[in-house]
């Protein structure tokens, strides 16, 4: 009788050998993912999902990608996610091969939702604090690099990182594009050096703001342009985009704005 008591110790004591080496860590691990996946969800998710919805696609939803960790309990613990986006409402463009209003359209929506995505989300980074002692820090990474939302058939995308155009592409392959040079739209044919040189690196440049001014003398055509597409956004949230494309003082203004609207867009 003692030695089967003896037998059944020592098989309890594997039993918690086994479940403190092997199975608490993963448990604890299992805790850290569903506690990184809630902040994921309430701090990045979301607002992005809220704010892209207010571009005019009210479908857009917002889901976890992938995610890659380092959970190693003795070094710095990180994870790093990313996001798929997508919407129905992308069936609405599926005729913009043979109709430029609707590619001009499917263009600007694309360039407000970049905007809102570059300008809060793109470089999110913050930390998860899991006691007194240990962290998670939390990153995200884009499986592209530029804004991208997937529709039943195509995806999409939008990147104006170039200083040369911006560029509305369909299954990643530029599609629509915008001439910064000579403030032209047109379908994507294939670099055209009688624009510009694409092949200077991507950079974003700081263009000079015009200030604000009641003086007469800055009353002219160029401000009161200017001042119709800065309005327009701060006042009314929205603008014309057949000016926004034609008039440069009027996009100045609308840019500008933005810019300076910047978090709270």
């Amino acid at each position: 009788m003692l030695k089967k008591k003896s037998v059944i110790f020592i098989i309890i004591l594997i039993l918690c050998f086994v479940g403190y080496q092997y199975i608490y860590p993963n448990y604890q691990k299992s805790l850290i993912d569903g506690k990184v996946k809630e902040q994921i969800q309430s701090d990045f998710i979301s607002p992005l999902q809220h704010d892209l919805k207010t571009c005019g696609m009210d479908d857009v939803t917002v889901s976890l990608g992938s995610i890659e960790k380092n959970l190693d309990f003795e070094e710095y613990k990180s994870y790093y996610f990313s996001i798929i986006v997508s919407s129905d409402s992308l069936e609405d463009y599926e005729d913009i091969e043979t109709n430029e209003d609707l590619a001009k359209e499917l263009f600007f929506t694309m360039k407000e939702m970049d905007h809102i995505y570059q300008s809060k989300y793109s470089d999110y980074r913050d930390r998860l604090a899991l006691d007194d002692e240990s962290t998670v820090q939390i990153s995200f990474k884009s499986d592209t690099g530029y804004f991208s939302i997937s529709g039943n058939d195509h995806s999409y995308g939008f990147d104006d990182h170039s200083s040369c155009f911006s560029s509305l592409s369909v299954d990643k392959e530029p599609f629509y594009i915008y001439w910064k040079d000579t403030n032209e739209y047109e379908y994507f044919d294939g670099p055209d050096p009688s624009h510009c040189d694409i092949s200077i690196p991507s950079q974003k440049e700081d263009k000079p703001k015009q200030e604000n001014s009641t003086d007469s003398s800055n009353k002219g055509s160029s401000w009161s342009t200017y001042n119709d597409g800065y309005n327009a956004v701060i006042e009314d949230g929205d603008y014309d985009y057949d000016l926004y494309s034609e008039d440069s003082d009027y996009r100045n203004g609308v840019d500008d704005a933005l810019d300076e609207m910047g978090e709270d867009y």
